[in-house]
């Protein structure tokens, strides 16, 4: 059993509930973190898959603009067909197109991170609380204790104490009744005297 002795000394009146029920939030807070830490690195592994297709996706259709903007003959057929301007429009808008979903999936990703930054910060600021709340518990059962131990030892204290007025109160009766009894001694034998010099 701990001695309430090895812990570290406590101001008077120290909450041990309220240290407690904040030890308690601080797990309940970590626990949380851990969780969405979790998430969110499901979440990046998720993102970053999404960013690396979409990349190629736009690498596709840049490489298609560019193509049909230096493809001589190509563009030379499609000038013929009048269709020259609405095929560049398109290619072109393809790129734009897959370049702003990579650019989403980017910011995306960066938030998740950024995210998973935060946590990890906020795990490590909340410490091992759990460790912290199962010492905290040991102390205050050793500060129960120590606590029953003194009130016994007051309780103790004060039966003597009881005890010894009780027997002082005892022999004082004892005394009194004593000096009574010689009193009516006393009484008796001047009595015998005063009647004994009263027939002389």
């Amino acid at each position: 059993m701990n001695s309430y002795n090895q812990f570290p000394a406590r101001p008077e009146g120290f909450d041990y509930d309220a240290a407690l029920a904040e030890l308690l939030e601080k797990i309940r807070r970590k626990k949380k973190a851990k969780t969405l830490l979790a998430h969110f690195t499901e979440e990046a592994a998720r993102l970053n898959s999404i960013v690396e297709d979409r990349f190629k996706e736009y690498e596709v259709e840049q490489e298609e603009a560019d193509a049909m903007k230096s493809a001589t003959l190509t563009l030379l057929l499609y000038s013929i067909m009048g269709l020259k301007e609405e095929k560049l429009q398109k290619e072109e808008s393809e790129a734009l197109a897959a370049k702003a979903e990579d650019e989403s999936a980017k910011a995306e990703l960066d938030h998740v991170l950024a995210r998973q930054v935060e946590l990890r910060a906020e795990i490590r600021s909340l410490g091992n609380c759990e460790r912290d709340y199962e010492e905290m518990v040991a102390e205050k059962k050793a500060w129960l204790m120590a606590k029953e131990v003194t009130v016994n030892a007051e309780v103790e204290a004060l039966e003597a104490e009881k005890a010894a007025i009780i027997r002082g109160s005892k022999d004082l009766k004892e005394a009194m009744e004593s000096g009574r009894y010689a009193l009516k001694v006393a009484e008796s034998v001047e009595d015998a005297l005063h009647t004994l010099y009263t027939f002389q």
